[in-house]
């Protein structure tokens, strides 16, 4: 069941930028204020650290978030 609650293109387009062209460090979205499309609130550069998406994040309300974490497998 679809909650009605659409994603707007730029998440797509964010997101894609994250996954496949490695642009940003991290991307928070949120849903508007009409409670209609999931948006984008925030994007980081490849230089943001996990503290600074921590820190991005509001500690009384809810977003969806997606964070590239990089790591060396030994």
């Amino acid at each position: 069941m679809a909650s009605g609650i659409k994603v707007s293109d730029t998440c797509v387009e964010k997101f894609q930028e994250l996954k496949l062209g490695k642009a940003h460090r991290y991307v928070i979205f949120t849903i508007n204020a009409d409670n209609t499309e999931i948006v984008v609130e925030k994007t980081a550069p490849k230089t943001a650290t996990y503290q600074e998406f921590v820190t991005g994040l509001p500690k009384d309300d809810t977003r969806y978030a997606v964070f590239d974490f990089e790591y060396q497998q030994e």
